[in-house]
């Protein structure tokens, strides 16, 4: 029995060694480099400017949380008034901001309304928002853990989750 348990014991440090090294499919996060700033500002119409998904802003080697916010949005208020202490107690994670439109705006012509419209639209569209906040959930490989719908919101309950635990 006792040479079955240090057989075991032993596999199960080599896949875990094994799998430590290899860059792909590691089951440990690494840490962010000190070089990134934990939280991150964006514009969404630069973002969209650019070609830019939200998967390609996920820093490798950190949980990446990608937070679409409007300046109006009292639950976006709610979630980022707890950033702080969340990026004081956790360097695995990196918090990137990405502001969208809200407020009032006037046009001079239908047409430069429905230009600006249309704009909006295709950038909701692109990055699939249905309401604020919208928020993407990227594992330290990049891949997705969690993407906050308007209808269902397990981006938001992860995110409060993590929150609360690191308070």
């Amino acid at each position: 029995m006792r040479n079955l348990f240090l057989v075991v014991a032993i596999f199960g440090i080599t896949l875990l060694v094994l799998n430590v090294n290899r860059d792909e499919g590691s089951i440990l996060p690494q840490l962010a480099s000190t070089s990134v700033d934990q939280e991150q500002f964006f514009e969404i119409a630069e973002l969209f400017e650019q070609g830019k998904t939200f998967e390609s802003m996920a820093e490798y080697g950190a949980y990446t949380v990608v937070e679409v916010y409007a300046d109006k949005c009292g639950r976006c208020k709610v979630l980022e008034v707890n950033f702080p202490s969340l990026l004081r107690n956790r360097d695995d994670i990196v918090i990137k901001r990405v502001k969208t439109f809200s407020g009032t705006i006037s046009f001079t012509k239908q047409s430069e309304a429905d230009r600006w419209f249309n704009h909006q639209n295709a950038m909701l569209n692109f990055y699939q928002i249905k309401g604020t906040p919208h928020i993407e959930i990227y594992d330290h490989l990049g891949r997705p853990l969690a993407i906050d719908k308007m209808s269902n919101k397990p981006g938001t309950d992860l995110l409060t989750e993590i929150l609360k635990s690191n308070s």
